[in-house]
């Protein structure tokens, strides 16, 4: 990517926008398991046991 970057909201307002809800409720859950499992291996003692995106 070349500069200028989008902001984080811009980003946000389109995907709100213009995914289908499904989709960015998948790529979401998605995010978390990674993530869970990115710290997981990263802190033996975590701070949450799990994350679920609001319905």
């Amino acid at each position: 990517m070349e500069d200028p970057f989008p902001s984080h909201p811009s980003l946000a307002r389109y995907a709100l926008h213009h995914l289908d809800p499904s989709l960015l409720q998948d790529l979401l859950q998605r995010l978390a398991r990674e993530v869970e499992a990115y710290l997981s291996h990263r802190d033996p003692d975590p701070p949450f046991t799990s994350w679920t995106p609001p319905a």
